[in-house]
């Protein structure tokens, strides 16, 4: 059955949505900030995957890539966000210390190039919002990012392919 247009784009940007919550809930830590980015080609998403591991290191965090298991966790289901028509590689990135803040990235049933950023919260909501801001102005060098309200929701950019 195909969904209606406007079901479908919530079916979409609510997938992602969902994909960041279950990543922040397997990490132990609460998302408190969404923001959307779009890294336009596969060089940029290359360059994005190589700063969350630069980001990573310089903030001490554990990177962890766990795109594969999330494609085929999707083939199993048979989920059509597993396969990426544009060529896109389908992300699923944590970026963590245990005790602190931490960055989900994903992908998920967003069109082309586009990532969803969850930021976590960790012990401290002071060093969360810190690490939210140097994360930001550093993507903000290659790319624009937008930081969305609480509450708000990721929207698929179509433009972003």
């Amino acid at each position: 059955m195909k969904w209606p247009h406007r079901l479908n784009r919530l079916r979409s940007g609510g997938l992602a949505c969902l994909l960041l919550l279950l990543c922040s809930c397997s990490s132990g830590h609460q998302a408190f900030r969404t923001a959307q980015m779009c890294v336009r080609d596969a060089q940029g998403m290359v360059l994005f995957i190589d700063e969350m591991k630069s980001i990573a290191t310089q903030e001490k965090m554990e990177y962890r890539d766990g795109s594969e298991d999330t494609k085929r966790g999707l083939e199993i289901i048979g989920d059509a966000g597993a396969r990426r028509v544009d060529g896109s590689p389908l992300i699923n990135i944590l970026v963590e210390r245990r005790d602190g803040p931490g960055v989900t990235a994903v992908n998920v049933s967003l069109p082309g190039y586009q990532i969803a950023l969850g930021f976590l919260l960790g012990a401290n909501e002071l060093e969360a919002q810190q690490f939210l801001e140097k994360v930001v102005k550093r993507l903000r060098q290659h790319w624009r990012v937008d930081v969305l309200p609480s509450g708000s929701s990721i929207e698929p950019d179509q433009s972003c392919k």
